[in-house]
Order: structure tokens, then C-alpha cells, then sequence
């Protein structure tokens, strides 16, 4: 997979396949392979992808004016530039969601449809339910990441989490051990503190086809805000699929032919 660099930044990239392009965009505290292993066989695709900054083996400036949603959303469109893609289908999971959005919004002419899957994020900043990431950056901030992964697995919020939803539980340690938890953690919290949009109405120009998928059962992705979002869209469809955290497989697959059945539409 290539790098490509950009001023002083850095980005680790991926583009597999043949067939109509699409750039899909990973979640906060993820990499590029959580697209691989959603796409990665997949037929008469191209699918793209890339490591935002903080994350997986993209090293890029973190200071305040480059670790928000519009600066990740215009790394996505310097990215197209470089691989020279005019038009393109994009959609991302999560935060890949938000800066989807966001990148519909600024860029129209670079999208023909868009995807959001399991959207966290609406138009006001620090959503509650995001509020364990931002304490999961202060403990790690505070005692490091070995540290701060052994208070977290002693929390009460941990355990409950461990008892009633163990998939769940065990992707928020995830976040202790992600590749640059240690010197990335301020982006976590950063990002939580952004929101794509500032207004529902901004939704109303979002004016291409776009593919809503949401899940229960997912505390950092409530069913009720892919709703919101798909209403305010002129062209969404909506649809509920297993949730990740009971069946990673059942979820994978359903996801896959809903972007698949969507993308093949004229």
C-alpha cells in the first residue's frame, strides 16, 4: 500500500480492485484495514481508502488547525486530487460518515452518491453518547496507554459494558491499543468536540442519492440519530442491519450487499 506526501503530512493510502470507484473512510480510532475487511474480495468495485491523521500509519500534523472534521474532509479531497478521481461514489463508517458528509457538502461536483454507515455525529458537538471516548483520551493522557487501559478495564462503565455487550466492551480497548494511542490520543477527543455540520438544514443540499445503514444494540452509534439524519437528506434511503456487536459477520455481510445493490443502481 502507498504513502503519498502532501506539505509536511504524510498519508498511508489503499486502492484495491477494479470497477466503480469508491472511497471509504474508517472510524475514529480505526485504520484503513476496517475497509479492507468489509470490501476485500469484492468484486467490480474499486474501493479507496486512507488513514486519517492520528491514525494507522498516516503521520500528519495534529495541532487545532488540522484535527477537525472540515481539515480531515479536505484531506480527503487532496487525496482524489492525487489519484485524480473527478467524480466519485464516497462513504465511510462512523466518523468516515461525518467527514463523508461533510466532504458532500463542500465538493458536489466530486460526488455522484453517498454512504453512511452507522453515523455518530449530527450538528452539535460533544454528543453524550461519544462522551467514553473523550474520558478514554483523559486517562490515557493522564497515565498512559498501559496504565490507563488497566483503569479502564477496573471502571464500572468497562464492566457493564463486558457483561452486556463484551463485543462492545472489547472495541473501547481497543482505543488503548490502537496504533498511535500514545501520541494521537488528543484526536479522539479533538474530533468528539467537531460535528460535520452546524445546522440540520445543511442536510437539504446534500442533493445525490445516499445510503443510510444503522444498527441497535451500539451505544456509540444511536439508531434514533441515523433516523435524524436520514429525514433531513431529499435522497436517503434507510436501513437497519444486524447490529456489529451481536454478529460482526451478519453485520459485514449486510452492509456489504446494501452498498453493493446501491452502487449497481443507475
Amino acid at each position: 500500500m502507498p504513502f503519498y506526501v502532501r506539505n509536511k503530512d504524510t498519508f498511508y493510502f489503499n486502492k484495491k480492485g477494479n470497477g466503480k470507484p469508491l472511497v471509504f473512510l474508517h472510524g475514529l480510532g480505526g485504520n484503513l484495514n476496517q475497509v479492507n475487511n468489509l470490501f476485500e474480495g469484492t468484486e467490480n468495485i474499486e474501493y479507496i481508502s486512507f488513514d486519517f491523521r492520528g491514525h494507522g500509519q498516516t503521520m500528519g500534523r495534529l495541532d487545532e488547525e488540522h484535527v477537525s472534521m472540515l481539515s480531515f474532509a479536505e484531506d480527503v479531497f487532496h487525496l482524489a486530487e492525487h489519484l485524480s478521481l473527478d467524480e466519485t461514489n464516497i462513504g465511510g463508517i462512523s466518523l468516515g460518515a461525518a467527514i463523508s458528509i461533510r466532504f458532500a457538502l463542500d465538493h458536489p461536483e466530486k460526488v455522484k452518491k453517498l454512504i453512511l454507515v452507522r453515523p455518530s455525529w449530527l450538528d452539535s458537538p460533544n454528543p453524550v453518547h461519544l462522551n467514553i471516548l473523550k474520558e478514554i483520551a483523559a486517562l490515557i493522557a493522564l497515565e498512559g496507554v498501559r496504565q490507563g487501559k488497566s483503569t479502564f478495564k477496573a471502571s464500572e462503565i468497562y464492566l457493564r459494558y463486558k457483561e452486556r455487550l463484551p463485543n462492545y466492551a472489547n472495541s473501547l480497548l481497543g482505543q488503548f491499543e490502537r496504533a498511535q494511542a500514545d501520541t494521537a490520543h488528543g484526536v479522539l477527543s479533538a474530533i468528539c468536540a467537531d460535528s460535520p455540520i452546524r445546522t440540520m438544514e445543511e442536510l437539504g443540499d446534500v442533493k445525490v442519492p445516499v445510503l443510510v445503514i444503522a444498527n441497535d444494540n451500539d451505544p456509540q452509534h444511536p439508531l434514533s440519530l441515523a433516523r435524524s439524519i436520514a429525514s433531513g437528506l431529499p435522497k436517503a434511503e434507510f436501513h437497519i442491519v444486524t447490529s456489529r456487536y451481536r454478529s460482526p459477520q451478519d453485520h459485514n455481510k449486510e452492509v456489504l450487499e446494501l452498498i453493493l445493490n446501491f452502487l449497481d443502481r443507475a
